[in-house]
């Protein structure tokens, strides 16, 4: 009886193992190493890049998914402490030669590789806006195809671009154009904000620079900023000694309806006050003005595109003018200037 017992369980534990081994996603042999040189950007100075901030640049943890041309997952480097900054080497990422399709993925949540077991699984996953923050901002490479071969395969670098962009207020200026009543007064800055945010993004896209936009309903606003006695004066050009307002926003690229106008944009909304005088009462408004809506753009990056989009800094500056405070308007004049966050050196060649 003892025998027969154990004979059974010798029997399924065969059976099971057989199972597992076949049901294996990254089943298979692993002939392939695979070696790359992931990197965010050149490194530059502060004067040469003034628009990157200390710590977005930083490559805390790395994942390399490694998958087969169908989906399934032959290979998976996972880095969990790494703590460099724009760029950092892996060498030997043991997978199963073939056609392969391979993304590399910098900051994800700890464990993330665990959850993915194939390349839909990958490309439907998101990454949240909450979870973007200076020192540790999402950032992944497009899909890169190669036929690996077995034993060594050196891929050269990989660039990385930032999943989030960046929005900043970088000056508000008061134009009023000598309008009776009006000339010389004061316009303050009570609140700022930012509306019609994407809360989710996919977390990498297929081609260099591509979309990575979750549409759908995932909008938030931002937290609402109070400037401490942002008070502007009509002509008067004031500079700005740093950022007035700056957040992290996820690609909010634009859904249309059917007459083809945007809903939903990135919005910048703003709640001020025209200080009174001796013969006028203060009249507070709220403005809102859309980001990017004449398709701004870096000059051969993107050319035309509107709205926002990953791994751009759009530096915002509003003008109150001569209606703005009339009973009837709103009118918010916006300045967005697009910076490219950082060189775009991409020198990966396939076979």
């Amino acid at each position: 009886m003892k025998l027969r017992n154990i004979i059974l369980f010798m029997c399924v534990m065969v059976a099971f193992s057989a199972c597992r081994k076949e049901d294996l996603p990254d089943g298979g042999k692993k002939d392939a190493r695979v070696s790359v040189n992931v990197k965010v950007q050149e490194r530059k100075t502060k004067a040469q890049d003034p628009y990157e901030l200390p710590g977005e640049a930083n490559i805390n943890s790395l994942v390399i998914f490694v998958f087969a041309e169908d989906g399934s997952k032959t290979g998976v480097g996972n880095y969990p402490n790494i703590n460099a900054e724009y760029e950092y080497p892996i060498e030997g990422v043991e997978a199963t030669s073939g056609n392969s399709k391979i993304v590399a993925i910098a900051n994800a949540p700890a464990n993330f590789e665990s959850t993915i077991q194939s390349y839909d699984q990958l490309d439907a996953s998101l990454t949240q806006l909450s979870a973007q923050t200076q020192t540790n901002l999402v950032m992944s490479s497009e899909v890169i195809t190669k036929n690996l071969v077995t034993g060594d395969n050196l891929l050269g670098d990989i660039l990385l671009t930032r999943v989030p962009a960046r929005l900043q207020l970088a000056g508000v200026y008061v134009d009023f154009k000598g309008k009776a009543g009006l000339v010389g007064r004061q316009v303050r800055i009570d609140e700022i904000w930012f509306e019609n945010v994407r809360s989710e993004s996919h977390y990498f896209s297929v081609e260099d620079w591509g979309v990575v936009e979750k549409q759908g309903d995932n909008l938030i606003s931002t937290s609402v900023h109070t400037p401490e006695n942002l008070v502007i004066t009509d002509g008067v050009r004031t500079t700005y000694p740093d950022i007035i307002y700056r957040q992290y926003v996820m690609e909010n690229a634009g859904m249309h309806n059917e007459e083809k106008e945007l809903e939903n944009p990135t919005q910048i909304k703003v709640k001020a006050t025209l200080l009174g005088t001796d013969l006028f009462d203060p009249i507070e408004k709220e403005f809102t003005a859309v980001i990017n809506q004449n398709g701004v753009h870096v000059t051969g990056m993107h050319d035309g595109h509107k709205y926002v989009y990953r791994n751009y800094v759009y530096n915002i500056t509003l003008t109150f003018g001569e209606n703005s405070f009339d009973e009837n308007t709103s009118y918010l004049g916006i300045q967005v200037t697009v910076v490219d966050w950082g060189e775009v050196d991409y020198p990966w060649e396939d076979d």
